[in-house]
């Protein structure tokens, strides 16, 4: 029973906590949000752009046809932050770590993944993650076996604590260790793991740039400096998990703790999702040893990712810290950072980073609560000054503000909860309404005044509004590469340099960072590769269209595929029928060989047109009825240099 003053009371706290005076509307107390500006006391004065309209009339362009080093020529690397990486990038020299005498050993700093071997009792290993690729793996292998204990022994299990390719892609020459003696581990995952890995791949074609601009895949060294825990991210293949898991870990609960024991060592497995929805961490009881996979960095967590995912459940990421120091072990060890050792440094650590998680979470949905909008909190919200400045959140990979809007979207998506944010004009025809306005003269004076007073975040967005208005407008474009510049020498985070820097290329088309779809679906599974058939109908093509096909893949399945309403239907059937043409064509493709004319993937990628397909691999119609089907999809996706209207 709740009494009646009790009651009022909570709905008072309730009103008190959720409602502002103007819903939307700038409180006193919240600052302009400079944030790159009260950084910039270390930073070189760059050279300053015209503001006036002669100087902008008369702009002598410092770019003609540039190269890479042209471009990043005045890119400081002598200011803290990049002295601050350099002296990090001397230390990633790859080594293997003795975590336990004879019992626990990590490989650093060979990969961005760092793999962990446990000896069992009966002389066999474990391996707890694979790096991200082949080769990197190779060289675990290698340094692995040179120490003694380790030796020639048998890989008996293979664990993947989550599903990200920093955990499982160099799998393959781990499974197939001529020291396993044809004997392959057993591999054992979350069981959500594959589903999760799948998810990733069928829609890698958007993601994968971003994956790539996130560690510079494309910049030279300099600028580009580190990617964290290696200096390079290995993007060596293979580019897909080729080594499922065999051991599927069904947890009923998020309680449950299940076991294996594997070699005569008893292996105990925690569910933690919040980073990953089949995060799994493996507790070694007699060793007092906890593996917990990403639910710690050394450095500030990556609560959001530019390389595109959902905004990640941040309040169970720092529940699941917070199990970890639970188990209270003595030694303590990560995917991506060094291993601790000792309870008392590993409880205090967990302890802080876990409070450091959920203060930036509930300051945050304690500001939704009054209306902020997500590009307001992140000035009223930073970790207080003790955590701030403890080196476990050392920004230098995840950070405040990104983190804010992601947990933002994790709770309510997209719209901020303000009207005018339900139909806001798109940003080109902002930009352009603005130019109409003030001028386009007017508004290159004002991003270069910008630009001179620092103002970089300002800076970019008028320079961006110009450039895409008009994209053979020199100065707007030579302004914008500039104000990139600067953002990214200011940033501990090393990712989001990255990024900025990798913009920059890509503006220039000195790079071509673009996963074409139509060649990834040779990579796909099958289901994947159905579904982007989906994604790629042409709307401009199919409207009033009802055509069917099927495609029975010889080595696989049958599937009727149908156009109609605008939208394709992939259905799965035991044989084709006669209401629509069949080709019939294999699913597996020969990677050496890309004249394999029965490949319907080489196919989609254009090795060789679907007119070249011949008469007898087709029944109940023509190949030219094959190509009329196929030409209604659409596979140019994002274009060099990033998304214009121009490009529809």
């Amino acid at each position: 029973m709740t009494f009646p003053r009790l009651q009022q009371l909570l709905v008072g706290l309730i009103v008190i906590s959720t409602t502002q005076a103007h819903f939307g509307s700038r409180p006193d107390f919240v600052k302009s949000y400079n944030y790159f500006k009260d950084r910039c006391s270390f930073v070189t004065d760059p050279e300053k752009f015209p503001t006036t309209a002669f100087g902008v009339y008369r702009y002598e362009p410092k770019f003609n046809n540039p190269t890479m080093s042209d471009l990043f020529e005045n890119v400081d690397m002598e200011n803290e932050y990049a002295k601050e990486d350099l002296a990090f990038l001397d230390t990633l020299n790859p080594t293997i770590v003795e975590i336990i005498p004879g019992k626990i050993y990590q490989a650093e700093y060979f990969a961005l993944g760092w793999p962990v071997i446990f000896i069992t009792p009966q002389d066999t290993l474990i391996w707890v993650d694979a790096p991200e690729s082949a080769p990197s793996a190779v060289e675990c292998i290698a340094a692995f076996r040179a120490i003694p204990a380790i030796g020639n022994k048998r890989i008996e299990a293979l664990i993947y604590t989550i599903y990200h390719a920093d955990h499982i892609w160099g799998a393959g020459p781990i499974v197939n260790d001529p020291n396993n003696n044809g004997i392959p581990p057993v591999i054992i995952s979350h069981s959500e793991m594959l589903a999760q890995s799948y998810l990733y791949d069928t829609f890698k074609g958007f993601k994968s740039p971003r994956l790539y601009r996130m560690f510079a895949s494309f910049v030279p060294d300099p600028p580009h400096i580190h990617d964290g825990g290696v200096h390079r991210l290995r993007l060596e293949g293979p580019y897909v998990i080729t080594e499922p898991p065999t051991d599927l870990l069904h947890f009923q609960d998020a309680d449950e703790i299940l076991s294996r024991t594997i070699g005569g060592l008893e292996l105990k497995f925690i569910s933690v999702p919040g980073y990953t929805k089949d995060q799994i961490m493996v507790w070694v009881d007699d060793w007092k040893t906890l593996h917990g996979a990403d639910t710690f960095y050394r450095s500030f967590p990556n609560l959001y990712t530019l390389r595109g995912e959902p905004g990640r459940d941040v309040l169970k990421w720092g529940e699941g810290t917070r199990k970890a120091a639970s188990y209270h072990p003595e030694h303590f060890l990560v995917t991506h950072s060094y291993p601790i050792s000792g309870a008392e440094l590993i409880q205090e650590t967990l302890v802080t980073y876990a409070d450091g998680i959920q203060y930036l979470h509930d300051q945050t949905v304690r500001y939704m609560s009054k209306g902020f909008p997500p590009d307001v909190i992140p000035a009223v919200v930073n970790l207080p000054k003790n955590l701030a400045e403890n080196a476990i959140f050392n920004p230098d990979y995840g950070m405040e503000d990104t983190a804010i809007k992601g947990i933002f979207d994790f709770y309510v998506g997209w719209f901020s909860g303000l009207a005018e944010d339900i139909f806001p004009v798109d940003r080109f025809e902002r930009g352009s309404k603005l130019i109409e306005i003030i001028g386009q003269t007017q508004m290159k004076i004002e991003a270069a005044k910008a630009y001179n007073d620092k103002e970089y975040e300002w800076a970019l967005e008028l320079a961006t509004y110009l450039w895409r208005d008009d994209q053979d407008d020199v100065f707007a474009m030579e302004l914008r590469t500039e104000t990139l510049k600067r953002l990214a020498e200011l940033q501990n985070s090393i990712v989001a340099r990255n990024y900025l820097l990798s913009t920059v290329a890509e503006d220039w088309d000195v790079v071509n960072n673009v996963v074409k779809t139509d060649t990834s679906f040779i990579l796909l599974h099958l289901d994947g590769a159905m579904k982007n058939l989906q994604f790629h109908v042409n709307n401009q093509l199919v409207e009033g269209v009802s055509a069917q096909l099927y495609l029975d893949l010889t080595d696989s399945v049958t599937y009727k595929l149908t156009i109609r309403n605008s939208i394709l239907e992939y259905v799965e059937v035991d044989q084709p029928g006669t209401e629509g043409p069949t080709l019939h064509v294999k699913d597996s493709c020969d990677l050496t060989n890309t004249q394999d004319v029965f490949c319907w993937r080489f196919m989609l990628a254009g090795y060789f047109p679907f007119s070249a397909v011949p008469s007898a691999t087709v029944s109940n119609g023509t190949p030219e009825d094959i190509v009329t089907f196929f030409s209604y999809f659409d596979f140019k996706d994002e274009a060099e240099g990033g998304y214009s209207p121009d490009d529809q």
